[in-house]
């Protein structure tokens, strides 16, 4: 279940405004509190196997997912009015020439899909985006520029587009070492005494071995309760573990793990992993200072904190600057970005440029070329261990 916010007011065509949702995918929320506002339209993963044993059940909540707060698989991008150039109803009230020329981009789109042939879905993308409601309107390349000289910004923007286009080292399996789907939390698991990542195909193979009563990285015991889980997290973050200061501060946002909320202890421990390097604490600082959530709205500082993880292969962050620069009507800029975003595999990025190509603002070029680039990260990121773990529910 992910939580979003609503849709801002639609907008019409000459005034398109993209919204980046704030929060989407499950949280690590314990099973016994609500999910309080979140929405129904993602379901998370569930174990659908046979009966597993004591060891089995001990090691599932060991390798718990660390997910981005605020996470890409809902978290899309929202075009309000995005259909009114392509449906039924809205072509009948076209005059004829907008009629014809939506028809005509229908049929290049058709011709790149059909040219490029889907390899790892059982058709192409379509334009769907869940609407969620947020005020990303900042320049995300020139955010706290502004005394800068312009060939500064040029070469800082240079610095942005030119780095980051390879899957962060944190979002590759340590085990398989492929590249993670997206949202990385959906499909992977963090053993919280080491704090390695192993995808679900990973896991599935550990299951069917039998290994699942101690880390397969650490060889460490798993933990049989909160008060364990917590003692090994700490136990990391007191050696400034980046990733264990990030799942800290998330328990404390969410007061899991028997903790009680404190959003501000939460902000403190983001701020050091996002020092040590985590890009996840940089991707959620970037929201909570950008909407001012918990902390004094700083919407340059929140552009800042995604631009850093974005220039080290955060895909969701680079997606989202490319949702910044839309909202300040840099729709080229904006297509770059999704450019980049959508050759790592975010689909929400692809369906941008596809929409972006239809109003006339992507080449077609572009949108063959992401289209090829987002279907070639997807086969990537397979494995016959991970189509089995899907198929099962893991």
């Amino acid at each position: 279940s992910g939580r979003t916010e609503h849709a801002g007011e639609s907008a019409s065509d000459d005034d398109d405004v993209v919204e980046m949702g704030r929060v989407g995918g499950r949280r690590c929320c314990p099973a016994d509190q609500p999910e309080r506002g979140w929405s129904q339209s993602a379901t998370p993963y569930r174990l659908e196997l046979p009966p597993r044993s004591k060891e089995q059940h001990r090691q599932a909540r060991t390798t718990t997912t660390t997910p981005p707060l605020h996470t890409m698989d809902e978290v899309g991008v929202a075009i309000q009015g995005q259909m009114a150039a392509t449906t039924a109803a809205t072509a009948e009230a076209m005059n004829s020439d907008e009629t014809q020329q939506s028809q005509l981009l229908q049929g290049e789109v058709k011709d790149i899909e059909e040219s490029i042939a889907p390899r790892g879905t059982d058709k192409t993308p379509q334009i769907m985006f869940d609407c969620a409601h947020s005020e990303f309107n900042g320049a995300a390349a020139r955010a706290g520029s502004t005394d800068e000289s312009a060939a500064q910004a040029a070469r800082n923007l240079e610095r942005l587009m030119s780095s980051g286009n390879q899957m962060a080292e944190g979002h590759v399996c340590d085990i398989c070492f492929l590249a993670i789907g997206i949202p990385v939390y959906k499909y992977s698991k963090v053993n919280v005494c080491c704090m390695k990542r192993w995808c679900n195909g990973c896991v599935w193979a550990a299951i069917q071995r039998g290994m699942c009563d101690k880390c397969p990285f650490c060889r460490t015991p798993v933990p049989s309760d909160d008060a364990s889980e917590l003692a090994m997290v700490q136990k990391r973050v007191d050696k400034y573990d980046a990733d264990a200061m990030f799942h800290l501060g998330s328990q404390y946002y969410l007061a899991g793990l028997g903790l009680t909320k404190d959003a501000p202890r939460a902000i403190e421990l983001w701020t050091e992993a996002a020092e040590l390097g985590s890009l996840d604490a940089h991707y959620e600082l970037g929201h909570m200072y950008y909407r001012g959530d918990v902390v004094e709205e700083d919407k340059p500082r929140g552009i800042r904190h995604l631009q850093q993880a974005a220039m080290k292969g955060h895909a969701v962050s680079r997606h989202n600057l490319g949702v910044a620069e839309f909202n300040n009507g840099d729709r080229e800029l904006a297509v770059q970005h999704w450019m980049i975003s959508a050759k790592m595999g975010v689909e929400n990025s692809l369906n941008a440029i596809k929409y972006m190509f239809m109003k006339g603002h992507a080449t077609k070029a572009q949108y063959a070329e992401s289209l090829s680039g987002y279907q070639d990260a997807f086969e990537e990121m397979k494995s016959p261990q991970r189509e089995e773990a899907k198929r099962l529910g893991v």
